[in-house]
């Protein structure tokens, strides 16, 4: 009897401890985050359920179901290049492909653009929301869904467009 209450005392104690460990989900996004923030970018939570995000979100019912981070690298400071400004979104369409669609008709896509969006659109997958160029700064919204290499992908696809 005595071993029993040994037994659960130690669990008791160790229990709490083992549940702050860790997760390898939780393993992934920090070495996902750790390996673009070495690179420069900086990384936000987003919620689409705010105003900027509401029609999208209307359209796209399925973009809930993840949680969205915005990661942004910014220019150097001396750098003389002034950037394009543009809004690209994804949105489900009714046979259920991913399709990438400037905000506004008549923005130009910019030719450092041009192979990421192309990429996007074969893959036809639901892992990136926007991107969104500003006159010194590149925005990739993403659910972080994969690994590392993803990291690394998206840090190159910021520093090709910021350049």
């Amino acid at each position: 009897m005595a071993y029993i209450l040994i037994g659960a005392a130690l669990l008791l104690i160790l229990g709490p401890i083992l549940m702050l460990r860790p997760s390898p989900n939780d393993k992934r996004l920090e070495g996902i985050r750790t390996y673009a923030m070495s690179e420069g970018v900086m990384i936000a939570p987003l919620s689409v359920s705010n105003k900027k995000y509401l029609q999208q979100l209307e359209r796209n019912p399925h973009l809930e179901g993840y949680r969205w981070f915005k990661y942004e690298l910014m220019s150097d400071q001396n750098s003389p290049k002034s950037l394009p400004k543009g809004i690209w979104r994804q949105r489900k369409n009714r046979e259920g492909d991913y399709l990438w669609e400037a905000e506004q008709i008549i923005q130009e896509v910019p030719d450092s653009l041009k192979p990421i969006l192309r990429h996007w659109e074969q893959d036809r997958r639901a892992e990136f929301l926007l991107l969104e160029i500003g006159n010194r700064s590149a925005v990739i919204v993403w659910n972080e869904q994969g690994d590392i290499d993803t990291s690394k992908e998206v840090c190159g696809w910021l520093k090709s467009l910021v350049g």
